[in-house]
């Protein structure tokens, strides 16, 4: 039964009231507002409205929107990894973590239930940390979550794996902790008609347990003076304040911060915030931010594998059949389903018409001659085609094709032709 007026009456129950609570549920009608990020330090909102003519600023730098039905996945920007498609609800939360987190540029990372990563690679575009470990149990979550690691050129390390399991290695060991938890999903109601026609109340109770865990689980790998990031798209307060008062009482050394003042409207007892369509131009979520008390030593040393020879001015390691460039790795990964160690050095498939991985070409620092591409060049090359050109000073040599500094993929000048490496997968279909 598709969840009712009445059921977000009782879900919101001390959140809202009154005519806020009317305005919500007017925005239920209304279509979603859409949205993408960028690093505001890379590219300016006036070259993407140049690409994007639809798109609007808002409020926060770094974070643009546009109309409902606009499609951002076939541009250049995209391609390029100069912006991300995600809800603004969602960014404000990765936004409030950076601003935790200034001062801590050499911070480590969990990103727990990180699939498809919109909240990691919205951290990346506003701070820098030492370590990134985007993990999340699904195999076919945890394939699409590297995918768009990789196009957003993070430096990143993508696992594969339970998130409890990292207590074996890592306790104590991560400077923030994002918990993106699984939920019932009902805060994606207007977004997903799906969410709303399966939503129930067994849902909400069968997520609760789940949650428990997974926030007990964080605890154990937070640093004190750490922090926990935790949210989730449901409007149940079994999911949202009442999982943190009970994680509280569990974990006498932690303390929720204050909510946010950006729009959104705060937790039932003041227990973290709510965004809520109508009052805000986004999606529902709930969010809490957790400081585990007290001051843990300088950062331990990370377990090192075995370096190599260096093929460029960066060392590499091996690991599962490839070498890797990622100064913060910690060899202790390697015991949890890494499918990204970090920047892949070789394209190891059978036939390969470049030597390197198509990932490296986002590693800074590389010494390839960079090819600045035009737009109508840049789109054909992110379809996948050649590019008749002029190639003097590119023949014969692999270079680094680029959209706005962004790169795209390596490429080699043939003769007038530049030959364009950009793998099938990744190509942009009409």
């Amino acid at each position: 039964m598709p969840i009712t007026d009445k059921d977000y009456e009782e879900m919101l129950s001390g959140v809202v009231s009154g005519l806020d609570f009317q305005t919500f549920l007017s925005s239920l009608d209304r279509d979603p507002v859409k949205g993408a990020c960028f690093d505001s330090e890379r590219i300016s909102f006036a070259d993407i409205k140049a690409e994007i003519p639809e798109a609007s600023e808002t409020e926060d730098d770094g974070y643009f929107e546009y109309p409902y039905g606009t499609v951002t996945g076939n541009k250049p920007l995209y391609a390029a990894g100069a912006i991300y498609p995600m809800d603004h609800s969602a960014y404000k939360v990765a936004k409030h973590l950076a601003m935790l987190l200034k001062g801590k540029e050499q911070a480590r990372i969990l990103d727990m239930c990180a699939a498809p990563g919109g909240k990691s690679i919205a951290l990346c575009s506003l701070l820098t940390p030492a370590l990134l470990v985007a993990n999340d149990l699904s195999a076919k979550r945890a394939g699409i979550l590297k995918t768009n690691m990789e196009r957003a050129g993070l430096l990143a390390v993508v696992t594969n794996s339970d998130p409890k399991d990292f207590a074996v290695d890592f306790q104590g060991y991560f400077d923030a902790v994002i918990l993106d938890a699984p939920c019932s999903g009902s805060g994606m109601s207007r977004k997903k008609e799906k969410m709303a026609d399966d939503w129930t109340k067994d849902k909400v109770l069968a997520c609760v347990p789940i949650q428990r865990a997974l926030l007990d689980a964080a605890y154990g790998l937070l640093r004190k003076g750490g922090i926990l990031s935790y949210s989730t798209c449901s409007y149940s307060r079994q999911e949202d304040e009442d999982q943190i008062s009970d994680f509280l009482k569990r974990h006498k050394d932690c303390k929720a911060m204050r909510p946010c003042k950006d729009g959104c409207v705060a937790g039932i007892d003041n227990l973290g915030e709510r965004y809520l369509p109508g009052l805000f131009d986004g999606e529902g979520q709930y969010s809490c931010f957790i400081v585990k008390l007290g001051r843990s030593p300088v950062n331990e040393p990370i377990a090192s594998l075995p370096v190599k020879a260096a093929e460029f001015a960066f060392p590499s390691f091996s690991l599962n059949g490839n070498d890797w460039v990622n100064p913060g790795f910690d060899a202790r990964l390697a015991r949890h389903g890494v499918i990204r160690a970090g920047y892949a050095l070789l394209d190891k498939e059978q036939y390969a018409k470049c030597p390197y991985d198509w990932d490296l070409c986002h590693c800074p620092s590389l010494p390839f001659k960079r090819l600045e591409l035009t737009l109508d060049q840049v789109l054909k090359f992110i379809r996948g085609e050649d590019i008749r050109m002029d190639t003097k000073g590119y023949d014969g040599i692999i270079a680094i094709a680029t959209f706005k500094g962004f790169p795209l993929a390596f490429c080699r000048g043939v003769r007038g032709r530049l030959r364009n490496f950009l793998p099938k997968g990744l190509r942009v279909k009409d």
